[in-house]
C-alpha cells in the first residue's frame, strides 16, 4: 500500500502546482504588461485601507504612453479633477470616487474623439502602491489595467 499513498501525495502536489501556475499566470497578466512595474510588494496584512489622497499624483499606465493626473480639487463637487493623456490630452467628462473603505475606487469617463464614453474603474492597491482596475470601451469587454506612480519610478 505504500505506492497508493505516494500516488495520492503526487496528485495533491500536482494540484498545488497547477493552482500555483494559474495564480502566477493571473498575476502576470495584470502586472506583466510592460516594463513599468510597481516598485513595492507590501503584505496585504500591512496595507492600509485606501483613501482619496492615495489616488493623487501622476500615474503611468503599464502598456503604453498613457498618463493619468489625479488632483485634489476642493471646488469640484467630486473633490477630484483628472487629466488623461495618450500622449496628447484626452477630454475627461467626469471623475469621481465611488464606494468606501476597501472598495473605494476612482471612476473616470472619457469623452473625446475615439473615446466616446470609455471608462476607467481604478482601485488603489496599497500592497503594490499602484492603481489597478479595468478600462472599458463602449461595446467591448473590460480590460485589466494598472498604473504606477511616476514619482516611484
Amino acid at each position: 500500500m505504500p505506492c497508493v499513498g505516494s500516488a495520492v501525495l503526487a496528485v495533491k502536489g500536482m494540484r498545488t502546482l497547477a493552482f500555483a501556475n494559474l495564480f502566477f499566470a493571473a498575476v502576470c497578466s495584470v502586472f506583466g504588461q510592460s516594463e513599468l512595474q510597481p516598485k513595492y510588494s507590501i503584505p496585504a496584512s500591512l496595507a492600509k485601507l485606501p483613501e482619496p489622497a492615495d489616488f493623487m499624483g501622476v500615474w503611468l499606465r503599464s502598456d503604453g504612453g498613457y498618463r493619468l493626473e489625479v488632483l485634489a480639487d476642493s471646488e469640484s463637487p467630486q473633490g477630484v479633477v483628472v487629466r488623461y493623456f495618450n500622449p496628447a490630452p484626452i477630454q475627461v467628462e467626469s471623475a469621481s470616487f465611488v464606494g468606501s473603505g476597501a472598495q473605494l475606487a476612482l471612476h473616470i469617463v472619457l469623452r473625446d474623439t475615439g473615446y466616446d464614453g470609455s471608462t476607467y474603474q481604478l482601485e488603489y492597491r496599497a500592497d503594490r502602491c499602484a492603481l489597478a482596475g479595468t478600462y472599458t470601451r463602449p461595446g467591448n469587454s473590460p480590460a485589466p489595467v494598472y498604473f504606477v506612480n511616476q514619482a516611484e519610478q
